[in-house]
């Protein structure tokens, strides 16, 4: 193959070459009086395509999850089983970021065989995004996303601890009304909540309520003997950590009588004190629905003496 060219050239690009051959060159310089001895390369030379960054990763999915933790795999590079061009690229490894939400953040950098990466230390309440891109000395070719955002919290976890405060309400001497809010976010349906309160060194169960029920009435209490409350969230494979409440005190002294006007679906709101020998006792209803009693001692026939009385 030959190409002659004008004096003030010296340069020369070959097109078209076979990528599977090999090609010795040479340059012979030519005048009126003949031709010189040819000036050849030292060694025959094999076109090769122009670098070019990392063509696009295959695939990139989601490998385990637990509490806090994730883990990637992906496959190879989408080179369509061209084993030439697997060859021509040149990887130095690929690049995984993360999207938290806010901004992509490189969060580790593999060598060429590693096609797996673990990310630690995250959050179980937001939505992360990964991707993964290969690269080499020309840069960063296109990068492969995960199919969708996911959570770092394991599918097989104890639910969220209920969402604050636990709202205690109401307090008379014997009783007290709890509140709280659900914050499951966990895609294993929760069961219950069970609720404790704490009294002379221990915890006590109170109660255990189905998942739909976000408040309880504690009856029974001691007067003036301070005491907490603490819920818990229950599913098959666990219970959550507690949410507490302060220190309450019962005391007839934070009592309060409900307005007489209010309309109530329970019994209306009376107080009658009675004078027996053996029956006694003041009753007060208010909404929600709530009775605290005095001294209860009842005779033979306590209906026929209410009658006689009221």
């Amino acid at each position: 193959m030959v190409h002659r060219l004008n004096r003030t050239q010296l340069s020369y690009t070959f097109d078209n070459l076979d990528s599977s051959l090999t090609y010795h060159l040479r340059v012979t310089a030519e005048s009126d009086a003949g031709e010189s001895e040819p000036c050849e390369l030292p060694s025959p030379v094999s076109p090769k395509k122009k670098a070019k960054p990392p063509p696009t990763v295959d695939h990139v999915f989601v490998r385990t999850i637990d509490d806090g933790v994730i883990s990637l795999q992906w496959s190879g590079l989408d080179t369509d089983g061209d084993a030439q061009s697997e060859q021509n690229i040149n990887l130095i490894g690929y690049i995984v970021e993360m999207y938290d939400g806010r901004d992509w953040v490189e969060v580790e950098r593999t060598d060429s065989d590693t096609r797996t990466c673990t990310i630690t230390h995250l959050r179980q309440d937001i939505d992360y995004s990964f991707r993964v891109s290969g690269y080499n000395r020309i840069g960063q070719g296109r990068s492969r996303d995960i199919d969708t955002s996911v959570k770092a919290k394991s599918p097989f976890s104890k639910p969220n601890q209920p969402l604050g405060p636990l709202n205690v309400t109401n307090v008379t001497r014997s009783t007290v009304d709890l509140s709280w809010s659900s914050s499951n976010t966990n895609d294993i349906p929760m069961t219950n909540y069970f609720v404790e309160k704490y009294r002379d060194g221990i915890w006590i169960k109170v109660a255990r309520l189905p998942s739909t029920s976000t408040s309880l009435k504690v009856f029974n209490l001691i007067e003036n003997k301070e005491t907490m409350f603490r819920v818990s969230a229950e599913n098959r494979f666990g219970v959550s950590q507690p949410l507490q409440s302060m220190n309450v005190k019962p005391s007839r002294l934070l009592e309060t009588k409900p307005a007489t006007h209010l309309d109530s679906t329970a019994a209306s709101y009376f107080e009658k004190n009675l004078d027996h020998n053996d029956f006694n006792f003041v009753l007060y209803h208010d909404s929600p629905a709530s009775t605290t009693f005095d001294t209860l001692k009842f005779g033979d026939d306590v209906d026929e003496y209410i009658k006689s009385v009221w």
